[in-house]
C-alpha cells in the first residue's frame, strides 16, 4: 500500500497544481487520505486550499456573505486572499499577507450583528435582548366620542439602559 501511494503522490501533486493554480503543501492533506488513495477535499476542514466552486456553495449555505456573487467564477481555481477580501464578508485580519493562498482555516466570516426588531428589543453584548417592560403612565383619551388609552411605557435592559415609548390604543386604560 505505500508502494502504491508514492507511486501515486506525483498524480495527486499534478492534481493539487491543477486545481489550484499554486502548488502548496497544506492543500494536499486535504486531496490524501490516509484510509483511501483519493478523496476529494472536504468542505470545513482545515489545512487545505479552497476553490471557488466551494466558496460558492458554503455561500448558498449561507456560511459566507457575499459582497459580489456575480464576480466569483463557477471554476475549481483556488480563491486568492485578493479576491477573498473583494467577493467575501471576511475578517480580513485572518488572511495570510506573504503573497500565499489562504486556507480554509483563514477564511474567517465576519461576525453578523443580528437585527433586533420591537420597541422592546435592543442589541446587548452582541446579542438580541428583550427589554423588561413597566407602565410609566396611562392617560384616558376620547377621540371622536371614542375612549382610547395613552400608555407610556419604560424598557430597561441589563446593561442599565433604557427606553421610553408611547402606545395608544382604543379602548378604556387598564389602570388609572
Amino acid at each position: 500500500m505505500k508502494r502504491i501511494l508514492f507511486l501515486l503522490l506525483p498524480i495527486f501533486l499534478v492534481h493539487c497544481h491543477n486545481a489550484c493554480g499554486q502548488l502548496q503543501t497544506a492543500s494536499i492533506a486535504g486531496i490524501l487520505d490516509i484510509h483511501q488513495t483519493f478523496a476529494a477535499p472536504r468542505i470545513a476542514q482545515n489545512g487545505y486550499l479552497v476553490t471557488h466552486n466551494e466558496i460558492r456553495q458554503k455561500i448558498a449555505e449561507g456560511y459566507f456573505t457575499a459582497l459580489n456573487l456575480a464576480a466569483i467564477p463557477q471554476d475549481n481555481t483556488c480563491i486568492t486572499a485578493a479576491n477573498a477580501k473583494l467577493w467575501l464578508s471576511i475578517d480580513e485580519t485572518k488572511l495570510p499577507t506573504n503573497g500565499r493562498l489562504p486556507l480554509w482555516q483563514e477564511l474567517v466570516p465576519k461576525a453578523v450583528a443580528p437585527v433586533c426588531t420591537g420597541v422592546d428589543e435592543k442589541l446587548v453584548n452582541g446579542k438580541c435582548e428583550r427589554g423588561y417592560r413597566t407602565i410609566d403612565s396611562q392617560e384616558q383619551l376620547m377621540k371622536n366620542g371614542q375612549p382610547y388609552c395613552k400608555t407610556t411605557y419604560r424598557v430597561t435592559w441589563s446593561d442599565g439602559s433604557f427606553r421610553t415609548y408611547v402606545d395608544t390604543a382604543p379602548g378604556m386604560c387598564a389602570l388609572s
